[in-house]
């Protein structure tokens, strides 16, 4: 049984994950800065629930505290750093004290507790799992939110180096960014304005795009999207005519003589894209331009015809780039498959995994790349060894077949 700690548990999106680890029978150990929400949290969970008050502004508790959950019901196997502060604080009016706090909580504690976790982790042998709760403000910064997204932005990169560095105990190091969460905490005052401001639009949480064509279930919306972000940094999936043969010619010749001499790939090789948004867009052509045999899959009949006639073109400001994939809709798809990528939307993983499962071969795989909490759905059906989770970032967005 999996012994799991979570930091900042009272409330919000920590008190949702215990929630979730206990449904799965784990034991948990709790953390947050008072004792009686955790105390009323533990009463209510169905497996052994330990609580602990730490106070993540102090340099030492962060550490200590793993030690004690360790010390208190044995090792622990999963390490969640889910405390976090927001306050709503404008550049021009930033305090040294207030800074500081945000830090010590949003960066140095995860920071801190990962390092003494692997540690402990390192000479018990046995690996382990260290999941950051970042944000979606790491990327995109709003008024009265550019210190927190300061921290958020630093803890993912922290994130990345610690994935980097402990990998090679086993300790798997990730981060989250879920989306605006109100967590009615007195840490994280949220006024109603703001929160109706950038809280979840009735359209899935999502900004509608500017055109919102009937789309099947499963297929992203077409449309452009307002990102508001630089364009120089925006890529845009774009159906388009490949740029002429002398053009493609050069890299066709090098994957010809990099392939000369090898066997014959079987159709389990090949890498299934299922979902050609800008997710499974993106991927399906960084792998085919890579040389890797590429198969995109989508319910959208329209999106797939323009992929199979004009190709696949990733535009990166102002430099477009093309590749030749084979794309295909579900019902007019046969083969056996291999390699799976599943970048459809989080509500139709169900539907998917109905055209995915009968022709998924023995020693077939399937990696759930949208971001969600749709892993164990995916194992229940396919089973746990065959089921891979990531966190896939990129900066894409979709537009019309032209």
């Amino acid at each position: 049984m999996r012994h799991v700690l979570v930091t900042g548990a009272a409330g919000g999106i920590g008190r949702a994950i215990a929630a979730r680890f206990a449904a799965q029978g784990a034991t948990l150990t709790l953390a947050d800065r008072e004792r009686a929400p955790l105390d009323d949290l533990a009463a209510h969970l169905p497996t052994a629930t330990g609580v602990l008050t730490a106070d993540l502004t102090a340099p030492d508790t962060p550490a200590d505290l793993v030690r004690r959950a360790w010390a208190d019901q044995g090792p622990v196997d999963v390490l969640v750093n889910a405390a976090g502060v927001y306050p709503s604080l404008d550049m021009a009016e930033l305090t040294a004290q207030a800074w500081d706090r945000l830090f010590a909580v949003n960066l140095r504690a995860p920071v801190l507790a990962t390092a003494a976790y692997a540690r402990l982790a390192a000479e018990r042998g046995e690996g382990g799992t260290v999941v950051n709760i970042s944000s979606g403000s790491a990327l995109r910064a709003r008024p009265g939110g550019g210190p927190y997204a300061s921290s958020k932005a630093a803890l993912e990169m922290a994130t990345r180096a610690a994935a980097l560095e402990l990998g090679a105990h086993g300790i798997r190091v990730n981060a989250v960014s879920p989306g605006f969460v109100p967590v009615d905490s007195a840490c994280n005052p949220v006024s109603e304005e703001y929160a109706a401001a950038i809280g979840p639009t009735p359209s899935a949480g999502r900004a509608p795009p500017r055109t919102s064509p009937a789309r099947s279930a499963g297929s992203p919306a077409r449309g452009r999207l307002d990102h508001r972000r630089d364009p120089a940094r925006r890529r845009r999936l774009q159906h388009r005519r490949p740029p002429p043969a002398p053009y493609l010619a050069p890299r066709h010749a090098r994957t010809r003589r990099r392939h000369e001499g090898t066997p014959r790939m079987s159709s389990t090789d090949t890498y299934t894209v299922v979902g050609g948004g800008a997710i499974g867009g993106t991927l399906a052509f960084s792998l085919a331009r890579a040389g890797h045999p590429v198969r995109l899959v989508d319910t959208d009949a329209a999106h797939v015809a323009a992929v199979r006639e004009h190709g696949l073109t990733v535009a990166r400001g102002e430099q477009r780039e093309s590749v030749r994939v084979e794309a295909v809709t579900p019902d007019a798809c046969d083969a056996t498959l291999g390699r799976v990528l599943l970048a459809v939307k989080a509500q139709a993983t169900g539907a998917a995994l109905d055209w995915i499962e009968p022709r998924l071969a023995p020693d077939g795989w399937v990696v759930s790349l949208q971001n969600g909490f749709n892993e164990e759905l995916i194992a229940r059906r396919i089973g746990a060894g065959r089921t891979v989770a990531a966190f896939v970032n990129i900066f894409a967005d979709v537009t019309e077949p032209a």
